[in-house]
């Protein structure tokens, strides 16, 4: 048997050979007459091109037939049921000589598929439809065009296809691009009816996996698949530390080392300074209370008649000046000013308290159940296997929406729902982490189809005239645009949480320490 591995093997066979007859028929059954081997069959006879419509040939098959009269035929069939095209290809005579009648591509020579009506599967996982209804679901724009809109898209190609090749198709839906049966046997879905030779069309694009090409081929690319984790990117300023974020930490470690050594001085006034001045001014309490008040811009407690004293509490409030200034103009500046992204990653994304969900499809639970990346497994096992994790669009816009939630499905899937669900204020405060970067996807074929390479000159086709774009314009939303930035300036109670922790700490610090006065004196009383 002839086998070819990287070129193609030429055949010249003599076809009046009874021997050579039978190699051709035999080959023939063997399906060797393709686009792999180049065939040229000479005959005296020249009856001969009926016997020729037994032969197994095909849309892409290289088969030149030169009979009696110096006439080169070229054969081809647009499937081995069809029957037998014949075009003339050359031909010589004295007068004019040699002359090439076929002077162009393979794939527009055989652009007429002489009406030919082929078997297509369309993956559609959201849209409901039935058999009666398919199709006009598809098409209507009005109906919920962000659902399986990769679909609705790719199947208006091969609707602009059938005009450019004169076929038809027939097709039906199932939910499943393909993937291996856990107990063996191939594929399920679109696929696994391409393996078993059910359908000759995909209408659906799908991922490159390396188990796919094992047993389908795909066309041209038409689609840019990107997914990501959109979520609402939460203020900088509307966190629990907020109160403490407009200083460092050195900035506020210098200031408190600084309050310590003016209670101190103070304290080292007042001890070695003339006496017989009021007991109040003597305490360590008095002190701190004193440069408490300062630093707060409350004023002082008491006013002191020690020079000493006074220079001291004039440079803690020069001090207080300055730092209240940079204090206050931080804070007003992250209430007016956009807030700005700190989440960049998807690591940050997975160490921040932000919540984490995944579209509940075929493809999503097979990638992160499956995965072998150590980030997206450790987000697997911490984010998503819970409740939440795996969710249908709508209830992951609404966690999105009330919740400090990511979610993540297509961008083609969310961007309608998030346009018509959130105000403006919601859709400038999104952002978006891509877990991978965008990749193409294309349609796929029976293995070894000859209609592969008809399909993706097509698409290339519609793409050089712009057809991919416009139906792209049509099935792929837009990102929901955020008009300016007119949001209100507020404080939310987290913010300023801990202002009401420092309050709290004192009245539960002031009762405890009553209850333990109280305690003494009683105690003092009974002794005494």
């Amino acid at each position: 048997m002839m086998v070819v591995r990287y070129t193609k093997l030429g055949v010249f066979l003599d076809y009046d050979c009874n021997f050579n007859k039978n190699v051709l028929f035999e080959s023939s059954e063997w399906r060797m007459l393709n686009e792999s081997y180049i065939w040229l069959i000479v005959s005296l006879q020249k009856d001969v091109l009926k016997e020729m419509t037994f032969l197994n040939l095909g849309l892409t098959s290289d088969v030149s037939l030169a009979l009696p009269g110096f006439i080169l035929y070229d054969l081809y069939k647009v499937n081995y049921s069809s029957p037998l095209v014949t075009d003339i290809a050359a031909e010589w005579n004295l007068s004019t000589g040699f002359k090439i009648k076929l002077n162009n591509t393979k794939v527009k020579l055989r652009s007429d598929f002489h009406g030919i009506r082929l078997r297509g599967t369309v993956v559609l996982t959201k849209l409901k439809t039935n058999s009666s209804n398919a199709e006009e679901r598809i098409l209507d724009t009005n109906i919920l065009p962000h659902l399986d809109s990769v679909s609705r898209f790719t199947y208006i190609l091969f609707l602009n296809l059938q005009d450019l090749y004169n076929f038809t198709f027939d097709f039906e839906v199932t939910e499943s691009w393909g993937y291996l049966n856990p107990q063996g046997g191939g594929h399920d879905g679109m696929v696994g009816q391409l393996e078993r030779g059910e359908i000759e069309l995909g209408l659906t694009p799908a991922t490159m996996f390396k188990h796919r090409m094992d047993t389908v081929d795909f066309t041209a690319p038409v689609w840019k698949f990107r997914t990501c984790f959109i979520f609402r990117h939460p203020d900088s300023f509307g966190v629990y530390k907020a109160l403490v974020t407009p200083l460092s930490p050195t900035v506020w470690i210098s200031t408190g080392v600084l309050c310590l050594l003016v209670v101190g001085t103070l304290r080292l006034i007042h001890q070695y300074e003339v006496t017989g001045w009021p007991d109040t001014e003597l305490s360590w309490s008095a002190s701190a209370i004193l440069v408490v008040g300062a630093l707060s811009q409350q004023g002082l407690a008491s006013t002191s008649r020690r020079v000493s004293v006074r220079i001291l509490c004039l440079f803690l409030l020069l001090l207080s000046v300055v730092l209240y200034a940079f204090y206050g103009a931080a804070i007003v500046t992250s209430l007016l000013t956009p807030p700005a992204r700190t989440i960049h990653t998807i690591q940050q994304l997975l160490d921040s308290p932000i919540g984490m969900g995944v579209e509940n499809t075929a493809y999503t639970r097979d990638y992160f159940s499956k995965s072998t990346d150590a980030l997206t497994a450790d987000l697997y096992r911490r984010k998503l296997q819970n409740s939440y994790g795996f969710m249908d669009v709508p209830s992951g816009i609404e966690m999105m929406r009330t919740k400090k939630y990511a979610f993540y499905a297509e961008d083609a899937t969310l961007y309608l729902p998030i346009d018509k669900t959130f105000n403006n204020i919601e859709k400038c405060s999104l952002t978006e982490i891509e877990l991978f970067p965008p990749y193409l996807v294309s349609t796929p074929v029976q293995k070894t189809s000859p209609f592969r390479d008809f399909i993706s000159c097509g698409f290339n086709l519609m793409r050089e005239r712009g057809i991919l774009y416009r139906e792209n314009k049509v099935w792929h939303p837009q990102r929901p645009q955020c008009i300016g930035d007119r949001r209100v300036a507020r404080v939310d109670l987290e913010s300023v949480m801990l202002a009401f922790v420092i309050l709290a700490a004192g009245i539960v610090s002031s009762v405890v320490i009553l209850i333990v006065e109280r305690t003494v004196a009683k105690i003092s009383q009974l002794y005494s």
